[in-house]
């Protein structure tokens, strides 16, 4: 996760692109401090080369001071790419080739968002055996799952784990209360 020195190292890159902005927004060491310490809270579960890596891609496509959601939202897609995420029509096409393997179901997916997706609409077994002319129904609602996972995701890594923590507690909380007052998990 980034630790002050990668932080204050990013901060100088940026300072060293935009030195009139720098210069005119961060003169004082109290205002440096206080952005330092902001970016820590704000980026501090980032892992030190994506961060390196967010600035650098800032500097190279912001014409401007990058805000803290821009380095974060760059630190998102860069974590994206090395998940190595297929595209829903390659997914798609995988799910097409397993079908026709000897065991479909022994199938190794290349990656977990393809069966999640695919167990969401039925699951392989099921696919396999429809008709022909229902494939285009079952690419659809693939591609829908599929695309809402890789969004989940996308929103998974923008948002701040302190976010995040407080949402899963909040939905825990939920739920001890809808059993304590008798209604079933799920029901509103």
């Amino acid at each position: 996760m980034a630790d002050k020195a990668t932080i204050s190292e990013c901060f100088v890159l940026l300072k060293l692109n935009w030195p009139d902005y720098a210069t005119k927004h961060y003169a004082s060491k109290d205002e440096s401090k206080a952005f330092l310490g902001l970016v820590e809270d704000v980026l501090g579960d980032i892992p030190n080369e994506i961060l390196r890596a967010a600035t650098l891609d800032c500097i190279t496509h912001c014409s401007y001071w990058p805000r803290i959601s821009d380095l974060r939202e760059s630190a998102a897609g860069i974590m994206m790419n090395q998940l190595q995420i297929p595209t829903s029509g390659e997914a798609w096409a995988e799910v097409n080739t397993a079908i026709h393997e000897s065991k479909p179901h022994l199938h190794a997916w290349s990656h977990v968002f393809i069966k999640q997706a695919l167990d969401a609409i039925g699951g392989l077994k099921a696919y396999a055996m429809s008709q022909e002319q229902e494939q285009s129904i079952w690419r659809t609602h693939f591609l829908k799952a599929y695309e809402a996972l890789f969004a989940k995701e996308q929103a998974r890594l923008r948002t701040l784990p302190q976010i995040r923590q407080m949402g899963e507690r909040l939905e825990s909380e939920r739920k001890v209360l809808s059993l304590e007052s008798g209604q079933k998990p799920g029901e509103p």
